[in-house]
């Protein structure tokens, strides 16, 4: 099933960017997307890996270093400042909005590229951008240079199970961000 549950570790961060607006055609919105596409690439702080175009809008996946599901906070905080980010490009374009909360829906993270959207009755189509994977601190010490605010998530805890302590280190003394560590 596609929940939070299911997920063991983050490896993509996926923006929906979409038309709900019933009343365009699909031609209209394949026009606005074929617009968008290359201002995202050369204006955005940090480029997607892919672009993925669904039918009725579009996808931005941002490939990173694979980091425990324990992150999903700074993984959030990270989605909301590339929505930040990405809404200073669209903001004037009329019929494509980023869809904000299906962003920050870790469990959207089970979304496939190269799908078929049963509602557009199309597949969809994807754009290599670049294959960079960098951790989410990169990404997050990117947008924050850039002006974008991050938010203080996390510090040291222990969870203790039995003889054995699991360590998760989310936020370090040098204010980064730092994958899980599970001591054995």
């Amino acid at each position: 099933k596609r929940t939070s549950d299911n997920l063991i570790n983050i490896q993509n961060l996926v923006i929906d960017i979409d038309s709900h607006n019933k009343n365009v055609s699909i031609e209209e919105i394949h026009n606005q997307i074929s617009n968008i596409i290359p201002k995202l690439i050369n204006c955005l702080s940090i480029k997607p890996n892919f672009i993925n175009e669904t039918g009725r809008g579009l996808q931005l996946w941002y490939c990173i270093e694979p980091c425990h599901v324990s992150l999903k906070k700074v993984c959030i905080n990270a989605i909301t400042m590339i929505c930040d980010d990405i809404e200073k490009v669209l903001k004037d374009e009329t019929l494509l909005k980023i869809d904000k909360a299906s962003s920050s829906k870790l469990s959207g993270l089970f979304r496939f590229p190269y799908s078929y959207n049963t509602k557009s009755k199309t597949w969809s189509k994807c754009q290599l951008i670049h294959k960079q994977t960098p951790n989410i601190n990169t990404i997050i010490s990117t947008l924050s240079e850039n002006g974008y605010n991050r938010k203080k998530i996390g510090n040291y805890k222990t969870k203790s199970k039995g003889k054995r302590n699991y360590k998760f280190n989310t936020y370090s003394k040098t204010n980064k961000y730092t994958p899980c560590l599970i001591h054995r």
